[in-house]
Order: C-alpha cells, then sequence, then structure tokens
C-alpha cells in the first residue's frame, strides 16, 4: 500500500511518499500524522509501473529513445 501524504503541521508542510507494510501499520501512522495537522491529504497511489514513452531520439536515425534504454526503429521509406 503507497500512499502520497501531504500536510502542515507546526508552521512546517510536509509531502513525501510512503509504502505501509500493514493495515495496522498504515492507521497507526495515518493517525500519527493527523495529530495536530492541518489541511491533511492521504492519496493511495498505483503499486504498478508507469507505461513507457517514447520519445523522438534522432532525426537522421528516425529512431526512438526511452529514459533507460535505448530503442532504434528504422522506417521502411
Amino acid at each position: 500500500m503507497k500512499y502520497n501524504i501531504k500536510y502542515i503541521k507546526k508552521q512546517k508542510q510536509y509531502d513525501f511518499t510512503i509504502t505501509f507494510k500493514s493495515l495496522e501499520h498504515k492507521l497507526k501512522k495515518l493517525a500519527q500524522y493527523k495529530e495536530g495537522s492541518v489541511n491533511f491529504k492521504a492519496t493511495k497511489l498505483l503499486d504498478t509501473a508507469t507505461a513507457i514513452k517514447f520519445l523522438p531520439y534522432d532525426d537522421k536515425q528516425k529512431g526512438f529513445k526511452n529514459t533507460k534504454n535505448k530503442t532504434y526503429i528504422k522506417s521502411q521509406s
């Protein structure tokens, strides 16, 4: 269970991501964060990886690049 937590406490702004190990751990920590805070917001994040986006890499090669691996696709023209 991955959550993004945002709140203001003692005139400091907090914004972080946390992964809870169990339901009990989640309830305990959320109660701790909420106590004395203002504008508390907890948003559940998806555990799946985001889709890979291909961007133009080189106009001469007419290929594409990924942020982790370079993949070239030649045009058939």
